[in-house]
């Protein structure tokens, strides 16, 4: 007996990994629809156009919303236009009778909707609300100075969307994440559905490698993302501080995006430290290229898209455990993990690449072979070959 080809609706606000797991149900005839807000724009205005509109549902109740939340930057206006995307997406998976694939943040709403003998399916973006809250807790507590930046963050808003986040996993019949560390974050939970981490992948074309140059006589060190606690900007800034005070050669640069507290990064008074606010592309891939190693001390990562960038440019990675880096590498020569909230360690790995130069220009060419290994097509082909085994 022939088997039917299952057929799944996705739903999907944004842009925010290039729609990559509808392209991937498309290329293997498997998508019903994309259901979203926004890439008929991008479409028209070929940025995007690897799927055709006939696959294409949009919801213009949400694009009202998401129009009104770009001028007003008010939260209650994405939250309203989430909520409209998710009704769009249960109305057409029920429709067509399919499963329905989606991503964390306004997955519920269309849960509740969706016919019961239908699949709900789960991409948790983020680390789950409920672990990232006690991670934030304790933060606070630690550093009262991370207070500011952190109270930023959506989980510490303490709004009714945020209790309808904490129960969207629980829900599902299967979960998809980016990373271990948001795994681990759906068990501390009691999350019951199976969960399946399937990597990020990176544009290699667009992160082109550059061989770095031996050199002695100081370190360059490069930041990428938001400039707040939730990064564990305060713990760079004080490792690079001690090593300044040390009298180490070390230049830091900051590719700030997001959430910026500059007041925090000034406070330090670093003697070479280079803030680049909203950069272009080209100079962000100028820094990359310029740059001799690059940290992401994050205190919380779902993925850290940033960390296979550097990667792939050939830059050896410092990263915390609490993000994608121990998914990516099998030994201490191709990266380092080090723990959350930890000076020491930042300070150590830091002097150990200053003095060992070759093994630091050895390790940024071994990221670049990792990277080689972790693209939107592997990442594609993974998640499909895990989404299909469920079916």
């Amino acid at each position: 007996m022939t088997k039917v080809n299952q057929k799944y609706v996705v739903l999907h606000s944004g842009n925010r990994d290039g729609y990559k797991v509808a392209e991937a149900l498309f290329t293997a005839n498997k998508l019903q629809f994309l259901v979203t807000d926004d890439y008929i724009f991008r479409f028209l205005l070929k940025k995007q156009n690897s799927i055709p509109l006939t696959h294409i549902k949009t919801s213009w109740l949400a694009v009202f919303w998401l129009v009104l939340y770009k001028i007003f930057q008010k939260q209650s206006f994405q939250i309203y236009k989430d909520n409209a995307l998710s009704v769009k997406g249960a109305s057409v998976a029920n429709k067509y009778q399919t499963a329905l694939i989606a991503y964390s943040y306004y997955a519920l709403p269309a849960f509740d909707r969706l016919n019961p003998a239908l699949k709900k399916i789960l991409f948790q973006l983020h680390p789950h609300p409920t672990y990232i809250q006690k991670l934030y807790q304790e933060e606070i507590e630690a550093l009262p100075e991370a207070k500011f930046s952190l109270a930023q963050e959506h989980e510490l808003q303490h709004s009714p969307h945020l209790e309808q986040l904490k129960e969207e996993a629980h829900r599902a019949d299967l979960i998809f994440c980016a990373s271990s560390f948001t795994k681990k974050t759906l068990d501390f939970d009691r999350v019951l559905a199976p969960v399946h981490v399937v990597p990020y992948g990176v544009t290699l074309s667009k992160f082109e490698y550059q061989p770095r140059v031996f050199k002695e006589d100081h370190l360059r060190v490069i930041f990428v993302g938001s400039i707040n606690q939730r990064k564990g900007i305060y713990y760079l800034l004080a490792a690079i501080k001690q090593l300044q005070n040390e009298n180490y050669p070390i230049h830091l640069d900051i590719f700030g995006r997001g959430i910026l507290d500059v007041n925090l990064v000034e406070s330090f008074q670093l003697a070479h430290c280079t803030i680049h606010i909203a950069a272009s592309f080209e100079e962000l891939l100028t820094g990359y290229h310029q740059s001799d190693v690059f940290i992401l001390p994050s205190i919380c990562e779902g993925f850290g898209q940033v960390i296979l960038e550097a990667m792939a440019t050939g830059l050896p990675v410092i990263a915390t455990d609490n993000t994608s880096l121990p998914d990516l590498i099998s030994s201490p020569s191709e990266g380092v993990v080090v723990p959350i909230r930890d000076i020491t360690a930042i300070v150590d790995q830091l002097k150990f690449m200053y003095h060992h130069p070759s093994l630091r220009l050895e390790m940024g060419k071994q990221s670049h072979q990792i990277a080689q290994h972790y693209t939107w097509q592997a990442f594609q082909q993974q998640f499909l070959q895990k989404l299909m085994a469920y079916e």
